[in-house]
């Protein structure tokens, strides 16, 4: 502990000599950046309009790159389909709507594959999220390619269920299977996984912990992880193949309007992950070239594609933005970036006929099975404007750049008024409770359950209903958790003559706060985060809010929760050290590097030194 002390005290040392050096006595500062700071109110007000302006001009269409294929192996929407089992897809189809309740859909499917004489097994699986349990079965199989060396495979994925939409799309798949085995020119094995998400509202965030499931052990990741972070239960995978390069999830959420197919295409993966732009830009140019159809993407039409409405080139682009940061669930695709997979969702057209469904699936596959590496030539990191127009981060951080140069001036400048530097512990400390609030939370979530109660008995105090040691009524997990977090503890950490108007303000401005009444006034804007569904009560929605965002914490690794603990709450409170009223700045108040100094170069100053110069004036005056 001595030597950790001498350490810092080294470090602070060589920060303060570093301080004296930036100051007027030290290294001279450029005549440029004088002008800066002096004019720093008025380069922030610049700022915002010049990202405003160029988000404008980058974000249309326009002036926004044109798509393109990278990886030239790909050859999307040069091959000819031959699939012509249609027959086989409404026999299928009658198959699964005939099936009685005795027998599931994971019996049939393996029925089918034995008689196709292919490998096929059933993988159960079961949440040990206590939170939110749930279980379910797989069923998958292989086409091995006559010409794969073993070493790489690419996945088809498919939801089971009941639905119409559901039976019209596994017996088209398990057509196409039928298909492809007879094949020669396969040079990577596909394995084709048909999921079980059930037939509730929440069938999807179901069937991707159930491909979740299936890739913890297919990948065999679970061996790098501890036990203790794996929060699924599944049955080992009994036949193996190549290493996945890219993956494609097939439902029929597109639709028709008019004749005119429309399919809908979902990227976004977990925590802003996006699909190598190759995969997307290839299933575009199948689409476009070969089925005559319209892409939509975030459910959006593009403005070149839809003639039957008009709206702002900026809409898809703005959508691409605010889905990739709240949307962790987008489709049953979004886990496949998780474990190095390149993967999206593909909702054909429901007016496809089984023909034409068979033949796009044997269009993409084709395309990935050309590919002579793993895919990494194109984008992973992009804003889409339209089918054909995106832009690489290369350009939308020229934006981004421009907002944050003015912080950076403003740290600047409070950096050369330092005299001693401080760092407040209270502000570690509020990141430390933040942390706390989130280790605890996402425990008692994955360990006990949504309801809790204190026991004496044993560590971490904490148990079920009924458990020994129990001396606390049952408590509920998620209004415990609003009622700690939603508490501002700002305003007794910086106990100094304030405003009580600003103060009040800022505390009904808490992060769920603000979260909640988008949630009733917008609802669904941000997809998944936020309820889809308009809420009774600000309560009502305060408690979606903090059940899903824990919930995909825990069962998906999500970051929403741990930023809103870790960074939301702890940058709430320190901003009550703001809310001080305008006047002489109390001796020893508490400031984010300690006590400020007066401008001693002539500089115009602003806020509450300039007063304080004000009032010493007016007392020497009196003296």
């Amino acid at each position: 502990m001595e030597n950790l002390l001498k350490f810092t005290n080294k470090k602070l040392k060589l920060l303060e000599m570093a301080l004296e050096i930036s100051k007027d006595g030290g290294t001279t500062r450029p005549k440029i950046l004088d002008k800066i700071l002096k004019f720093r109110k008025v380069a922030l007000i610049i700022a915002y309009i010049g990202a405003y302006l160029s988000a404008q001009w980058l974000f249309d269409p326009v002036n926004m790159e044109v798509t393109r294929i990278s990886e030239h192996s790909l050859m999307p929407g040069l091959v000819t389909p031959k699939f012509d089992k249609s027959g086989i897809a409404i026999q299928l189809y009658r198959r699964f709507s005939d099936l009685p309740k005795s027998k599931s859909q994971q019996e049939l499917i393996h029925t089918i594959f034995s008689d196709l004489g292919l490998e096929c097994f059933t993988h159960k699986w079961r949440s040990k999220v206590a939170g939110n349990p749930m279980n379910g079965e797989n069923v998958y199989g292989f086409i091995r390619g006559p010409r794969n060396d073993g070493a790489e495979a690419q996945m088809i994925v498919v939801q089971l269920g009941r639905s119409e939409k559901s039976r019209r799309m596994m017996s088209r798949m398990l057509a196409f299977v039928d298909y492809a085995k007879d094949q020669v020119y396969w040079a990577r094995d596909i394995v084709i996984v048909f999921v079980d998400g059930g037939e509730k509202n929440d069938s999807i965030e179901k069937a991707a912990f159930a491909l979740d499931a299936f890739l913890l052990k297919y990948q065999k990741i679970e061996a790098l992880n501890s036990k203790k972070s794996i929060t699924v239960e599944a049955d080992e995978i009994q036949a193996q193949t190549g290493a996945l390069i890219g993956g494609v999830v097939y439902d029929l959420s597109g639709m028709a309007v008019k004749g005119q197919h429309i399919v809908n295409i979902q990227t976004n993966g977990l925590n802003g992950q996006q699909v190598n732009l190759d995969v997307f830009n290839g299933i575009t140019k199948i689409a476009d070239s070969k089925h005559h159809s319209r892409v939509a993407i975030f459910g959006t039409l593009h403005r070149h594609s839809n003639p039957y409405m008009e709206y702002s080139p900026f809409i898809v682009p703005m959508r691409a933005l605010y889905t990739q940061a709240f949307i962790s669930i987008e489709g049953i695709h979004s886990v496949l970036g998780k474990y190095g997979v390149q993967g999206l969702t593909v909702g054909l057209s429901h007016d496809y006929s089984e023909k034409q469904t068979g033949q796009f699936i044997e269009e993409v596959s084709r395309m990935l099975n050309n590919v002579l590496e793993r895919l990494h030539q194109s984008y992973f990191m992009y804003v889409l404007a339209d089918d054909l127009h995106f832009s690489s981060i290369a350009m939308y951080i020229i934006p981004l750049t421009i907002l944050v140069s003015p912080l950076v001036i403003s740290a600047y400048f409070e950096w050369t008024k330092i005299q001693e530097f401080q760092f407040p512990v209270v502000h570690l400390a509020f990141h430390v409770l933040g942390f706390f609030y989130y280790i605890a939370t996402t425990y008692v979530f994955q360990t006990i359950g949504t309801t809790f109660v204190l026991q004496w008995m044993q560590w971490p105090f904490v148990g079920i209903d009924g458990c020994d040691g129990q001396f606390t009524p049952s408590w509920s997990l998620i209004n415990s958790f609003l009622i700690f977090f939603m508490i501002p503890l700002g305003p007794y950490v910086f106990l100094k003559t304030r405003s009580i108007f600003r103060s009040s303000v800022l505390a009904i401005l808490n992060p769920i706060s603000v979260l909640a009444f988008v949630a009733i006034n917008i609802p669904g804007m941000f997809g998944q985060l936020f309820p889809t569904i308009s809420q009774d009560s600000w309560l009502a929605a305060a408690q979606s809010i903090a059940l899903t965002a824990i919930r995909e914490d825990v069962e998906f690794k999500v970051n929403h929760f741990f930023l809103l603990c870790c960074f939301g709450y702890p940058i709430w409170n320190m901003l009550f050290a703001c809310s001080m009223r305008y006047g002489p700045e109390p001796q020893g108040s508490l400031g984010i590097f300690g006590n400020g100094s007066d401008d001693d170069d002539g500089d115009d100053d602003d806020g509450p030194q300039k007063t304080n110069r004000g009032h010493s004036t007016k007392k020497n005056k009196r003296e």
